[in-house]
């Protein structure tokens, strides 16, 4: 009689065990079956552009069309959206640096608006994707591939300043990488308006900084170079323009601040002699042309 209730029981489990895996498979199979949903499309860059006067408070905005869902994303759905940055010092790719989730049917974005801060002086990658849940209890979620990706390079930094003792002008500003090295840029000096005297400082390329065929210097994050034609007595007007591929968005350049900075009249004294009235003294210093 026990053999008997022992084999019972045996049975018994075994068709339990055998009906969750039924379930179990059924399951995966149906959610195998799940619809695809695109992911957000075109995603364009709109604008990028300073929110306040004199280079403040830098923002870019976005723009795509929503996602398509099927007739089974009944539950849950919604857009994530990434942020890959390209390091400095390095060109190297760092994935999903940020990352925050929207509505289904948001079509736009701005930095500024939603309080998301990026570093400056760095080219970032930004795309997206859809999902949503399905199933009975919504205990399935789907993810989309990735859409297009853009590049933008946020707010890169400057500055000038005038070296004591001196009429030369040490210009600073962030040291921007791409993936296949540093960028180039053009620097604008001028002491009239539009940039038009004196003669414009050659390109920098940026595969030549640090080397002896440039004359820009490394110094930590940022890179340095001195403008020494100054003339005595004069304003002059500075710009840093980041040169990038045309794929990359950046600030427009008649959009960049421009920095201002006055030379001196340098003066300098030399003792000729002395009289029963004092010192005599002749003084130099350069002339304003």
């Amino acid at each position: 009689m026990w053999k008997h209730k022992k084999a019972i029981i045996r049975i018994v489990a075994w068709l339990l065990i055998l009906g969750m895996v039924a379930v179990y498979l059924i399951n995966i199979a149906f959610a195998e079956q799940a619809i695809p949903s695109t992911p957000p499309q075109n995603i364009t860059v709109t604008d990028i552009a300073y929110a306040d006067e004199g280079g403040q408070n830098w923002f870019a905005s976005f723009t795509w069309t929503p996602p398509n869902y099927p007739p089974q994303a009944t539950g849950n759905k919604s857009q994530n959206f990434f942020f890959n940055r390209i390091e400095r010092g390095t060109g190297y790719l760092s994935d999903d640096v940020l990352e925050f989730t929207l509505n289904a049917t948001d079509t736009s974005l701005a930095t500024r608006s939603y309080g998301i801060e990026l570093d400056r002086g760095k080219i970032y990658e930004f795309y997206g994707r859809s999902s949503y849940t399905w199933g009975e209890y919504e205990e399935y979620t789907y993810k989309s591939g990735r859409s297009n990706k853009v590049k933008f390079l946020t707010d890169v930094e400057f500055g000038a300043e005038l070296i004591s003792g001196s009429n030369e002008i040490k210009i600073v500003w962030d040291d921007v990488w791409d993936t296949n090295g540093r960028i180039n840029y053009r620097i604008l000096i001028s002491d009239t308006s539009g940039f038009t005297q004196p003669p414009s400082i050659p390109d920098i390329i940026g595969s030549d900084i640090g080397t002896g065929d440039s004359r820009v210097t490394v110094n930590g994050e940022r890179l340095e170079y001195i403008y020494a034609n100054a003339m005595p007595g004069r304003e002059y007007s500075i710009k840093v323009i980041p040169l990038v591929e045309s794929s990359i968005s950046k600030i427009p350049d008649e959009e960049i601040p421009i920095v201002k900075v006055k030379t001196e009249i340098l003066l300098r004294a030399k003792k000729m002699g002395e009289t029963t009235d004092g010192m005599r003294w002749m003084l130099f210093w350069d002339p304003i042309i």
